[in-house]
């Protein structure tokens, strides 16, 4: 495949994959979906994917594995997505032993 001919994240994250390790000029690609995002954080980068944060913190679900599964640590600035989902707010506060303390109806969560 051509790189040059990849528009897909899906596509542009099957290419890293094959090659076994980041392909920078894909990664804007990449960064355009938070499934691809995180996949390319846990399984290639191993880590952090700063371009593709954007997207991900959008997310609870995306937010929680990547912090769980590529960060191993908290993810803040997916905190407010992960906030706004109980299930997932359980999950993030018992897998970074956290406490969570309520602001009010609307005020959401904050992790302390």
């Amino acid at each position: 495949m051509d790189i040059r001919n990849i528009k897909y994240s899906k596509d542009a994250y099957n290419y890293a994959k094959d090659m076994g390790k980041p392909i920078p000029e894909l990664e804007d690609i990449i960064a355009q979906e938070p499934y691809w995002s995180y996949k390319y954080a846990k399984d290639i980068i191993k880590g952090r994917f700063e371009k593709g944060e954007d997207v991900i913190a959008q997310y609870a679900y995306y937010s929680y594995l990547y912090a769980r599964d590529a960060l191993k640590d908290r993810f803040e600035k997916g905190e407010d997505a992960i906030a706004q989902n109980a299930e997932y707010s359980r999950f993030y506060t018992k897998e970074f032993n956290l406490k969570a303390q309520f602001r009010g109806k609307k005020g959401g969560i904050k992790w302390i």
